[in-house]
């Protein structure tokens, strides 16, 4: 994207008039240091380039944070400051909690974690030497805060808004014509089966987008609570759908490569995707009549049946479900994109559509917590080692750069880029303080002189691709300048707390080099492997989770991992990853968790026999141990249909059936057919 951009200039003269009117009403109630106001501005209104439910958002969770920061730095500082290794401790372990805290939230309250743990450090150390002034500088912070936040929330509301919500809408009719497409391909006898699973990738990826889009929608308008649970809902079902029409496609093309493609189900699948591809308002009827359809021409199995007439059955079965979320996926796109006609009925009250579930790496975040709290250990030890009183500086700094990075696999290239642009902004920062300022006389000029500074900076925190540099750019020379205790400093002063920024940005690289770098074949195994221990445990019965639970958590690991996998490329072993065979294994062992509960005796013990195989099977993986023999579990799955075949036909047997050759067509898709009349293992 072109850096000078229309939308990019629009988004950086907001935030130069949102710096310069925080700046103002700061300067006009005499704060201590009213620089505080413009960063603030700039840190609020960055990453989603002023969407107004992002901006807003962030305004709230930049003050919940620097409140708590605030607060645990009234609790330390005066209470240790004639202990200052036990100090920089106890600021090193909550620096490590924010962090921890944080990576674990993913949602938009995660800002207000990393926030309180850099805030502390940053605000709190400098005014170690005077302890005294500790609870008058937490209240001149959280005031100019307040001034940034709303100021940059404002100017971004007021002039050229970009609403969270019509970004969202643009996304949901994108992915919904994805999965139109996939459903349509599914169903396609001609279909390119690893086009579609590149595609299913991406639109993983898109309801990942999604998701954090519709986060920011309750903070822009009074109904934005009925549009993120409308939001959610519909998540539900496009997630719901991308294991179905896995299935669905895997099925159909098995039958057409065994040339037994039944004539009732080219028909039937023939219809529903003329459905899906036509009229999107063809509405509940068109779809009953498509289920009884599907209904109809499932065979009845039973233990004469055929491996061609279990595969059917399974298809229609799973047929049907497809066109039930397909159709409320296109009740609830209605009800979104046309609020004056919303659908009878939703798949749950508005208030009640729950979040979706997400990944998250307990030991990860902690093992990234720890990183973080040893480099502001080791940046204190530094400072006190020499008697450095700019050394507080540099903490602050080392907790700022090791916290806001710590998402990232490998943080070290975006610190190495703070630490080359924070000398960079230190003669900067000298230039306007000792050759600018001192010329200037009102506000006015001040508003001049800066524009080129701040212009530039709102132009790279738009432009993705210098998204990262801009921000390095602004948190070193805005601090640099925000340091200074009057708008004249002297050469001495500036100097010591440019070395101390610069500092501060290469200890926690070099941390970060030393103990938190992890790889990308680590972090794709990592990933794998939670999948891998999480179906273990659905087998056995240690994570009760539902399909469209499930299906959430496997699509946002897939999100997660496609990015990771592009950088592991040259691991070999890992080419094969793939978390949605994955998703379809963990749905298959919730349905035959589900059927075991409803079956009779004999049936049940069969179910268990098989669940406890798998729950070891997997489970071992998950801990990074090869299976014996995992072949083995080929023919306790086909005794499992066996027993099912063998039984009084009722709803938990055949959904049992279902899950069993689900299982069978995922981990052994290459082994021949089933057959009933084979001898057990």
């Amino acid at each position: 994207m072109d850096l000078f951009a229309a939308r990019n200039v629009v988004y950086a003269l907001n935030c130069y008039v949102a710096a310069m009117l925080a700046l103002a009403i700061a300067f006009a109630f005499d704060l201590e240091n009213p620089y505080w106001a413009a960063l603030t501005v700039y840190v609020t209104s960055q990453p989603l380039s002023g969407v107004v439910g992002a901006v807003w958002g962030r305004a709230f969770y930049r003050l919940l944070g620097t409140a708590a920061a605030l607060s645990v730095a009234i609790l330390i500082i005066p209470n240790l400051v004639d202990m200052p290794v036990l100090m920089v401790s106890a600021i090193g372990a909550w620096v490590a909690l924010c962090t921890y805290l944080s990576l674990l939230d993913r949602s938009p309250r995660s800002y207000a974690f990393m926030l309180s743990g850099y805030t502390t450090a940053l605000v709190g150390l400098p005014v170690v030497t005077d302890p005294s002034r500790i609870f008058d500088t937490a209240v001149a912070r959280t005031e100019e805060v307040a001034i940034g936040v709303l100021c940059a929330a404002i100017v971004q509301t007021l002039f050229f808004p970009r609403h969270a919500g019509d970004l969202l809408r643009a996304k949901l009719r994108a992915a919904l014509s994805d999965m139109q497409a996939l459903i349509a391909s599914a169903l396609d006898q001609g279909a390119d089966p690893s086009h579609s699973v590149a595609a299913r990738r991406k639109l993983a990826v898109s309801l990942s987008e999604i998701h954090a889009l519709s986060d920011n929608l309750r903070f822009e308008n009074a109904t934005a609570g009925d549009s993120a649970a409308l939001v959610r809902a519909l998540e539900q079902d496009l997630v719901a759908l991308v294991p179905l029409l896995s299935a669905v496609g895997d099925q159909l093309s098995v039958l057409r490569g065994a040339g037994s493609l039944p004539p009732s189900m080219s028909m039937v699948a023939g219809e529903v995707r003329a459905w899906v591809v036509g009229d999107p308002n063809s509405g509940s009827p068109r779809a009953d009549a498509l289920i009884d359809a599907c209904r109809s021409a499932a065979p009845t199995l039973g233990p004469h049946s055929s491996w061609i007439d279990i595969l059917t059955a399974n298809h229609f079965v799973q047929l049907e479900s497809l066109v039930n979320a397909w159709d409320r996926s296109l009740a609830l796109s209605d009800a979104l994109f046309n609020p004056g006609r919303p659908p009878a009925t939703l798949p749950m009250p508005r208030g009640m559509v729950p979040r979706r579930r997400l990944h998250v790496d307990h030991g990860m975040a902690a093992y990234t917590g720890l990183a973080a709290g040893l480099a502001v250990m080791a940046a204190g030890a530094y400072a006190m080692t020499i008697g450095w009183a700019q050394g507080a500086v540099a903490v602050g700094i080392t907790a700022a750069a090791s916290m806001v990075f710590a998402v990232a696999d490998d943080p070290t290239p975006a610190q190495r880029l703070l630490a080359l642009l924070t000398l960079v902004a230190v003669p900067v920062a000298a230039a306007y303080q000792l050759a600018v300022f001192p010329l200037l006389d009102g506000f006015t000029m001040l508003a001049f002189a800066l524009f080129p500074f701040l212009m530039l900076t709102g132009l790279l925190l738009a432009t993705p691709q210098y998204a990262m540099p801009g921000f390095g750019f602004a948190l070193a020379s805005q601090t640099l300048i925000s340091l200074q205790p009057s708008a004249q400093g002297d050469l001495v002063t500036v100097v010591n707390i440019g070395v101390a920024v610069v500092i501060g940005a290469l200890i926690a690289l070099w941390v970060t080099q030393l103990i938190r770098v992890v790889p990308p074949p680590v972090a794709v195994r990592r990933i794998l492997r939670a999948g891998w221990r999480d179906i273990g445990r659905l087998a056995v019965g240690f994570r009760p989770l539902t399909r469209g639970a499930w299906a959430s958590l496997m699509l946002d690991r897939e999100a997660l991992l496609q990015p990771r996998l592009a950088r592991a490329a040259q691991e070999g072993s890992l080419l094969d990853a793939d978390v949605l065979s994955d998703l379809r294994v963990g749905i298959h062992v919730i349905g035959l968790r589900d059927a075991a509960h409803d079956a009779a005796n004999l049936e049940r013990a069969a179910l268990h026999r098989l669940l406890t195989e798998l729950g070891a099977h997997f489970g071992a993986l998950g801990r990074g141990r090869e299976p014996a023999n995992p072949i083995c579990l080929l023919p306790r799955i086909d005794d499992s249909i066996r027993s099912m075949l063998d039984a009084s036909r009722c709803a938990a047997h055949d959904r049992a059936v279902i899950a069993s050759v689900g299982l069978r067509r995922n981990l052994f898709p290459k082994a021949p057919d089933f057959r009933y009349a084979e001898a057990s293992a």
